[in-house]
C-alpha cells in the first residue's frame, strides 16, 4: 500500500478486529531513505543482493534498483523479478479485488498474489487526503473480507514509506544550483551536515555502486520546490519511515453471509440544492431487505455504507453529518428499515452537477447501491465554503500513470435518464438552443395540457439535468432557460 503510514495499519487492525481460531499481529518496521515510492516499493521485490541495493538514478534521483543486472523501476518490472524467485506471482490492483471477475478467480490459483494500492499516496498528493484517507482503508478492509471469502488465509499488509502533513508556512531550506531535490531529500556529491540538514554516505545506508550521500532535513522542514505542499515525504521522520507489517493468518476458510439489502434514495429533489453554509447538500435515504422481507430489530445489524460521485470526473464526496445514523470518519453506519439523513459536500477542480451514489463499504454484507435522480452541485475551489485542492507538485509516478481511467459519460447521456419521451425532448431542445418559450413548448408537447404538466414537473426535472436552469416570466408566457454549463 502506498503511503501508509504506522497509525494505518493500526486502524487496519482495528478494522479487522477480533478474528477466532486466527492471528493478527502487527509490526513496526523503518523504511528504506529517501522515504519515496520509488525506493521503497522497489525495495518490497528480491532486489538485494548479498544484503546491498545497487541504487540506478534518473539524473540526481535514486528511482529504481539493479538486481544482478536487471533493472526494476516499474510495477511491471518487480513482478518480473519477484516471478524470478518465486515461479510465479499473481499481481492485482486493489480495484481488481474489489471488482471480483475472472481476472481474480485466475490470479488467486498462485501461491503467492500482490494487490497494489496507490490511493493513499495519490489522495495526499492531490490535496484530497483527509477525506480520501480513511476511505482508502476501508476499500483494504473490504478486499480482505473478499479474499477471506474466497479462502485465502495467510494475509500481509505493508507499506512503502509513511507521510508528513504540514502548513505552506513551515520551514524551507534553500538548496544549492545545478541539484534537483524532492520536497524533503536530495542527493548531494558528499555528506554534507549541519544544524539545518542531516547528511548521509549512501553506502553507511545500505546501498552499493555510489559515493553519493544522501541530504535530508533534521526537523520537519521542506526543500523550497516543496514549499506550497501540504502532504511530502522521503524524509527522516517517524512519520516517513515508519511503517506496518501486518500479518493475518486464518487456520480455516469462512464463507460469507447471505444477507441481501438495497439502499433506497429518495425520489424527492427537492433536496438537492445546497443546505446552510459551505456549499452542503441534503439527501434522505433508507436501507431495506431487497427480498422485501419484513425486518425484524433483533435479528438485522446496522449496515456500512459510504457515498461517492456516481459520475463527472474527479469529484470527492465528503459527509459531514447524519441523522438517523452514525458517522465514524466518513462510514455510514445505518440501521436496517429506518430512514436517514445524510448531509455532504462535493468538490471537484471545476464546478459540475453529478449524481451521487450511496453503496455497501463492506463485503459481508451484499448491499444493491442506490444512486440518486437528482443532480448535485461539486463547487470548484474558487467557491466559497469549498475545500481547497492542492496540485500535485511533481509528475505522476509510474503507478499512477499505470492505474486505469474510465472514459468521460457523453454530454447527452443524462437524457436517458429521463423516463417521459416528452420530457426527455424538451430538456434536449433546451439543452441545445438554451432555451424553450412557452408556444415553443406547446408546440414540441403537442397540447396546452401537456405544457402545463411540464411546468409542475419543471422543479424537479432541472434537478436532474448536469447544467443550471431557471423559469422566467414574460409578456408573452413563460421561458425555461439553461443559465450555466455546471
Amino acid at each position: 500500500v502506498d503511503a501508509m503510514r504506522y497509525e494505518m495499519g493500526q486502524r487496519l487492525v482495528e478494522h479487522i478486529g477480533p478474528q477466532a481460531a486466527s492471528r493478527v499481529q502487527l509490526s513496526p518496521r523503518l523504511a528504506e531513505l529517501p522515504s519515496i515510492t520509488a525506493v521503497g516499493m522497489n525495495a518490497l521485490v528480491p532486489t538485494s543482493q548479498r544484503g546491498k541495493l545497487h541504487p540506478l538514478f534518473d539524473k540526481r534521483r535514486i528511482d529504481g534498483f539493479d538486481a544482478g543486472g536487471f533493472k526494476v523501476r516499474t510495477p511491471a518490472q518487480r513482478k518480473i523479478i519477484l516471478d524470478r524467485r518465486t515461479g510465479s506471482a499473481g499481481w492485482l490492483e486493489l480495484d481488481e479485488v474489489l471488482a471480483g471477475g475472472p481476472k481474480l478467480k485466475r490470479e488467486l490459483k498462485q501461491r503467492l498474489v500482490v494487490i497494489h494500492s496507490i490511493q493513499i499516496d495519490k489522495a495526499g498528493e492531490t490535496g484530497s487526503g483527509l477525506v480520501e484517507f480513511p476511505r482508502e482503508l476501508r476499500r483494504i478492509h473490504m478486499a480482505w473480507e473478499q479474499l477471506r471469502a474466497a479462502g485465502v488465509r495467510c494475509f500481509v499488509f505493508t507499506s512503502d514509506h509513511g507521510f508528513l502533513l504540514r502548513r505552506t508556512d513551515d520551514d524551507v531550506i534553500q538548496h544549492g544550483k545545478g541539484y534537483d531535490p524532492q520536497a524533503r531529500s536530495v542527493v548531494y556529491p558528499q555528506a554534507v551536515s549541519n544544524a539545518e540538514q542531516l547528511g548521509l554516505r549512501l553506502r553507511d545506508l545500505g546501498y552499493e555502486g555510489s559515493d553519493e550521500a544522501l541530504q535530508m532535513p533534521r526537523g520537519l522542514a521542506v526543500f523550497q520546490p516543496a514549499r506550497e505542499r501540504t502532504f511530502v515525504h522521503g524524509g527522516n521522520s517517524p512519520q516517513e519511515r515508519v511503517i506496518p507489517v501486518l500479518t493475518v493468518v486464518h487456520k480455516q476458510a469462512v464463507g460469507g453471509e447471505d444477507q441481501h439489502d438495497r439502499v433506497e434514495l429518495s425520489t424527492d429533489c427537492s433536496g438537492a440544492g445546497s443546505h446552510g453554509g459551505g456549499g452542503s447538500h441534503e439527501l434522505v435515504a433508507a436501507v431495506v431487505r431487497a427480498d422485501n422481507q419484513t425486518t425484524l430489530a433483533l435479528d438485522i445489524e446496522p449496515v456500512e455504507l459510504e457515498l461517492r460521485a456516481a459520475d463527472g470526473q474527479g469529484v470527492i464526496a465528503e459527509v459531514i453529518g447524519c441523522e438517523g445514523a452514525k458517522l465514524d470518519a466518513g462510514l455510514i453506519i445505518a440501521p436496517v428499515g429506518q430512514p436517514f439523513t445524510l448531509r455532504f459536500r462535493l468538490r471537484s477542480r471545476e464546478e459540475q452537477r453529478v449524481r451521487v451514489e450511496l453503496y455497501g463499504a463492506s463485503a459481508k454484507r451484499r448491499v444493491d447501491p442506490g444512486v440518486s435522480l437528482a443532480r448535485y452541485t461539486a463547487f470548484a475551489p474558487t467557491v466559497s465554503g469549498a475545500f481547497p485542492v492542492v496540485p500535485a507538485a511533481e509528475q505522476p509516478t509510474a503507478e499512477q500513470q499505470a492505474a486505469p481511467t474510465q472514459a468521460p459519460p457523453s454530454a447527452s447521456s443524462w437524457l436517458d435518464e429521463l423516463e417521459d419521451p416528452s420530457e426527455r425532448r424538451v430538456m434536449a431542445h433546451i439543452a441545445e438552443h438554451g432555451q424553450v418559450s412557452e408556444a415553443d413548448l406547446i408546440r414540441l408537447l403537442g397540447n396546452a395540457r401537456k405544457a402545463r404538466q411540464f411546468a409542475r414537473r419543471f422543479d424537479a426535472l432541472r434537478e436532474r439535468a448536469p447544467f443550471l436552469l431557471e423559469s422566467t416570466t414574460v409578456p408573452s408566457g413563460k421561458v425555461y432557460r439553461r443559465i450555466s454549463d455546471k
